[in-house]
Parts: C-alpha cells; sequence; structure tokens
C-alpha cells in the first residue's frame, strides 16, 4: 500500500476515535470547569469556585488538555497547525473573562503561552491577570500572595522565552514598582533597557510607517512607557533617600526621552515640574508624606526616608531571570 494512502488511512482512524470520544473528552478532559467540578465530587468536597493552582509550565500536550480548547484544539494539533490551536485558547480565555470566571481562566492562558511563547500580548495579559485581577479578587493575604509570585513567574518566563523583547521587563518592572514598591529590582530590570546598546527606541520615524511597526515594536522600548518608567523609578529613589542626584539620573532620563521624541510635550512639562523642585526640601518632605500614605495602601513595607538604597532594598536578589543576574 502506497505511503500517502496509509497516512490517510491512519489520520482516518485517529478522527473518528476522537469524534467517537468527543463528548466524554471536551466535558472531562478539555472543560476547565467540568474537571474541576470532577475532582471535588470524586473527593466529596462541598461545591466551591474552582481555583486551579498556578502552574509553571506544561507539556505541549497537557496545555492543549487543560487549556479548554476540546476537540477543535486536538484537531488542530494533529495537523501541526500549533499556533492556531494557541489561538483558540487565547480566544477561549477572553470568553471565560467576560463570562466572569477570572479563575478559569488561568490554565488556557498558560496553554497559549506554552503553545505560543512569541505571543507578546498573551504574556502580558496573563501576568496581569493573576498579579492583578485574581488578586484583587481575593481578601486573604496568603492567597494575594500566591497569586502576585504568580504573576511575577510569569514574567520572568516571558523575558526567559524572550530575552530580545523590552515590553516583558517594563511588565516585570511594573510589578515591582506597583506591587512590591521594590524601586531597586525595578531599577535592574529597566536600565538595561533604557541605557544600554542592547535595545533600540520607538522612533516617531518607526511609529509614521504602519507596514513595518507591526513587525518590530514588541522589540523596541517605547520611550513613553520604558523610559519614563525608568524615570520614575529613579525620581521615587531621590524621594526615598533624599539624594538629590536620583532626580539628575531621572532629568537625564526623560531628556534622553525628549531627544528620542522632540514632539513630545509631556516629557517638556514633566522636566520643567522637575527642575523647578530641585533641592526645595520642602517639596521633598511633601512628596515622602504621599509616598508614605501610598505604601500604605498597597500594603508594602513602610520606608525610614532618608536611608541609602542599599538599606531601603537589600542586596540579593535582582528580581531578573537567573541567566541575566551575573550582568549587573
Amino acid at each position: 500500500m502506497h505511503a500517502r494512502h496509509r497516512s490517510a488511512i491512519i489520520l482516518g482512524v485517529m478522527a473518528l476515535a476522537l469524534f467517537v470520544v468527543r463528548w466524554p473528552l471536551d466535558n472531562n478532559m478539555c472543560n476547565p470547569k467540568s474537571w474541576g467540578e470532577s475532582v471535588q465530587t470524586k473527593h466529596r468536597t462541598v461545591w466551591k469556585s474552582w481555583r486551579p493552582a498556578p502552574t509553571e509550565g506544561t507539556g505541549v500536550f497537557t496545555a492543549i488538555f487543560r487549556g479548554g480548547g476540546g476537540t477543535p484544539a486536538i484537531f488542530a494539533m494533529l495537523g501541526g497547525q500549533r499556533y492556531l490551536v494557541a489561538n483558540i485558547m487565547w480566544d477561549y480565555s477572553d470568553t471565560l473573562f467576560h463570562q466572569g470566571k477570572l479563575y478559569d481562566m488561568v490554565y488556557p492562558m498558560e496553554s497559549t503561552v506554552t503553545l505560543n511563547p512569541s505571543l507578546t500580548d498573551a504574556w502580558s495579559t496573563y501576568g496581569w491577570h493573576l498579579a492583578w485581577n485574581i488578586y484583587s479578587f481575593t481578601d486573604d493575604p496568603i492567597e494575594k500572595k500566591r497569586w502576585q509570585d504568580a504573576g511575577r513567574n510569569v514574567y520572568i518566563r516571558a523575558i526567559t522565552a524572550n530575552p530580545k523583547k523590552p515590553p516583558h521587563r517594563f511588565d516585570l518592572a511594573w510589578l515591582y514598582m506597583q506591587r512590591e514598591g521594590n524601586y531597586r529590582k525595578a531599577l535592574n530590570v529597566l536600565l538595561p533597557v533604557v541605557e544600554s546598546d542592547r535595545f533600540k527606541p520607538l522612533t516617531p520615524a518607526v511609529k509614521s510607517d504602519p507596514t513595518n511597526l507591526d513587525a518590530i515594536q514588541d522589540r523596541l522600548w517605547d520611550p513613553q512607557r520604558v523610559g519614563h518608567a525608568l524615570a520614575i523609578v529613579y525620581t521615587k529613589l531621590g524621594i526615598f533617600t533624599g539624594d538629590w542626584s536620583y532626580f539628575e539620573k531621572a532629568l537625564a532620563v526623560y531628556q534622553k526621552c525628549l531627544q528620542i521624541d522632540p514632539a513630545e510635550k509631556n516629557t517638556r512639562g514633566i522636566i520643567s515640574r522637575l527642575r523647578s523642585h530641585l533641592h526645595d526640601q520642602q517639596w521633598l518632605a511633601e512628596q515622602q508624606q504621599t509616598e508614605a500614605k501610598v505604601r500604605a495602601n498597597f500594603g508594602q513595607t513602610p520606608i525610614q526616608f532618608g536611608a541609602k538604597m542599599e538599606t531601603l532594598f537589600p542586596d540579593g536578589d535582582t528580581g531578573l531571570p537567573d541567566e541575566e543576574d551575573s550582568a549587573l
């Protein structure tokens, strides 16, 4: 029998077998809610919302089964359409979001980044969903820390999988800034992007070319996001330590952003305001009072203002993937 005929017969038999088991497969393996309910029934626990544990990555086929794509995803995978399966999972997670099923979204999103690690928006949304959405959905401090750590790990994995993409580094730095209040870690993450030759900036010329923009924009750092974030980190460190040299560094970053895009009026305004407050001790005291309230509202560690950065944020974990620690 010809090899092509044998392959066609084998695929036909597999398709028929999948069709026969379609309903139990979809209901018990490829539907996260049904899977969770069956586990609860087996252990005879009281019904409650299914909350999957944060995962540290899965195998390809595990990603399909857990993701909830069901029979369409399996057929697509058998046809070699890995990225198509990722898109199915991505769309499915969006459907769950609009249904208010925040916990059920975890596995489809994990499946998406497992099957297509180059999908920038999926990584960004996945980490945000864990560290912001689900984090805010629970009042349990232990659960909050669990989901915050899970979101941070997603961003670190994203950097490891896509080391040349600045957006993942911005996401991680923003988590350190907003969720943990650790500006030293945020500095470690952003500094190599803005102040080295490893990454190129997003210029007005690139923005004006839509045919080229889609292909390269996630490999460039945006002055209005990444550049301004680094300047904010320097400004915060200046407020915490009372060291005016950090404000000078912030101004230097803003100036660099302005050189990249001279038409940006917002950057000009920030530079003007910051310069007007240099060495203004009353303004510094007001900023310290504001930061103390912000840290209290976010449940972050209180800071003894005026100490050195090494005292405020003890040396140790850089906040970056392990393979990048040695570069600092």
